[in-house]
């Protein structure tokens, strides 16, 4: 299914920079053992066990986070990509990405969440976190999926946005003076039209997950709030 839809982005002319495609991967991987484990358990009438639990957390966690910091990656990439720097746009590239950037991304997530599977366990037949595990899942959740991916990708948007504005001022001042104006089939104009498709993409992607992780945010904050609260009144009594 990855494939296909793949190959049909592909057909109709859009770049697929390794960043998004892994990332779409990791989305698939944790939507396959989220659900498919679930709908296992429901038809045979199984009950959830701790391994079970731990195991499927974990792997759903590391997905997830994987997902979402290799969009952060995909900022950074494009903030380096236009900037004026000559040593970040030589880091922008696809061999680095492939070979160093995303493999150690995933390694260094396989690490991150390693309280998952030592905190978690079965309560009332479901996975939770209870007590000191559950604030301190609580105040991971809210800083590195919160708070720190969309703040990241909000600042690395608005430095594309600097480094775009940039340019146009710069080509204002200092006009290329051209004979023919730039044909489709131009290999300076395609990769400029796969550079404005790759940060369209990039920012429905960006909005999407802020949009989609802002009621999230706000309910761990509040959770977090309540439970140090809580945990204060219990020590002044």
């Amino acid at each position: 299914m990855l494939k296909s839809a793949v190959t049909a982005i592909r057909g109709l002319g859009f770049p697929l920079p390794a960043d998004f495609l892994v990332s779409a991967f990791s989305n698939l991987i944790a939507l396959n053992v989220g659900l498919a484990s679930l709908i296992y358990r429901e038809n045979q009438s199984l009950e959830l066990t701790a391994v079970q639990c731990k195991i499927e957390t974990y792997i759903m966690n590391v997905s997830l986070q994987t997902s979402r910091y290799l969009i952060v990656t995909a900022s950074f990439d494009r903030f380096a990509l236009c900037s004026t720097n000559v040593s970040l746009r030589r880091f922008a590239r696809v061999r680095i990405a492939r070979r160093y950037v995303i493999p150690s991304l995933i390694l260094v997530l396989l690490f991150i969440p390693i309280h998952v599977p030592i905190l978690i366990t079965v309560k009332s037949g479901s996975c939770a976190f209870v007590g000191i595990g559950a604030l301190y899942n609580s105040i991971y959740s809210l800083a590195l999926i919160g708070i720190l991916p969309p703040g990241l990708m909000f600042v690395f948007s608005l430095l594309i946005f600097r480094n775009l504005r940039s340019r146009q001022q710069r080509r204002r001042v200092h006009p290329v003076a051209t004979e023919t104006p730039a044909l489709p089939t131009d290999p300076h104009w395609q990769l400029k039209r796969r550079d404005q498709q790759v940060f369209g993409m990039l920012l429905v992607q960006v909005g999407a997950y802020m949009l989609s992780s802002t009621p999230y945010t706000i309910t761990i904050l509040f959770v977090v709030l309540r439970t140090t609260g809580s945990a204060s009144e219990s020590r002044e009594e």
